[in-house]
């Protein structure tokens, strides 16, 4: 019968992503991580649970609070290059400063679902149970916690081949730093009047900055919800140097990639010390969905 038979036209499956989300630290996070050693790191959002906020049983008063993602969906992040607000139009200094970002997934289980917090969405969950964990007895008795499970995002590579036995898949932490070689990549294209182009704009000031304002700073990075949540991490280039200099959100250096400070990334995800607002649509920028 004709009903019964394949249909002859092409089927066609669209990318299907959400509206961008803006990903930023703690508000004011400049106060807490002043001076910190560069090893500690600065946490998107870096804010407490919800539930660890209203003290609900079983979960640590200090619990972070993770962003919700749909588990095995794409996920793509714009991570920006950070560039501080230093020098005046027509020659700011261009001083740009690099940061490696590490991502982690957490499951949520049962019981996070079914008591998200105070005004708080129901959160996706893939832990079937809600029973208790490991309890903390870091004040002498022990106190109830929920199991809430968190992994590192992980780079898999295959060792050279032995010559017997097994072979060894390694798995490390992988950590994404946004980078370029030169500002030569900076230089913009000409309007047909010779005017140089803009192609971008309020997310940095071509006043401070230069031309690193007017041109792309985002690298996007695609990878797939390996959990029901996702917590970032940002550190300098260099945090895993001994001798790296602290956190100082002051000091922006007097040329490119100087390790000795970080106003370039308050700049992006803050106040740029007190230079300017913070800008609630800069930051990292998140899809999740899926595609063909």
């Amino acid at each position: 019968m004709a009903g019964d038979s394949a249909p002859s036209g092409a089927t066609m499956v669209d990318a299907q992503l959400t509206n961008v989300r803006v990903l930023k630290p703690a508000e004011n996070f400049e106060r807490n991580y002043q001076g910190k050693p560069a090893n500690t790191p600065i946490a998107f959002p870096g804010v407490r649970d919800t539930r660890a906020e209203e003290g609900a049983p079983g979960f640590s008063p200090d619990l972070m609070k993770g962003i919700a993602v749909p588990q095995g969906a794409r996920v793509l992040l714009w991570f920006p290059i950070c560039w501080a607000p230093l020098g005046t139009y027509p020659n700011p200094l261009n001083p740009f400063q690099f940061y490696s970002y590490r991502l982690i997934w957490r499951f949520q289980g049962l019981g996070s679902f079914r008591n998200p917090g105070t005004k708080q969405r129901r959160a996706p969950y893939h832990f079937p149970r809600q029973s208790p964990g490991a309890p903390a007895t870091i004040l002498g008795i022990p106190v109830p916690r929920v199991t809430i499970a968190a992994s590192w995002h992980v780079v898999a590579y295959q060792q050279t081949e032995p010559a017997s036995g097994a072979g060894n898949l390694v798995g490390r932490q992988e950590m994404i730093t946004p980078r370029f070689d030169s500002l030569n990549e900076f230089v913009p294209p000409l309007l047909p009047d010779g005017t140089p182009g803009v192609i971008q704009q309020g997310v940095l000031d071509p006043g401070t900055v230069g031309i690193g304002a007017n041109e792309p700073i985002f690298m996007p990075f695609w990878t797939d919800a390996e959990g029901d949540e996702l917590i970032i991490l940002a550190n300098r280039f260099d945090w895993q140097d001994p001798g790296a200099a602290p956190w100082d959100f002051t000091n922006a250096g007097n040329v490119p990639m100087n390790p000795q400070g970080d106003l370039a990334f308050s700049n992006i995800y803050g106040n740029g010390n007190s230079t300017h607002e913070r800008f609630r649509d800069v930051g990292i920028y998140m899809q999740t969905g899926t595609t063909p």
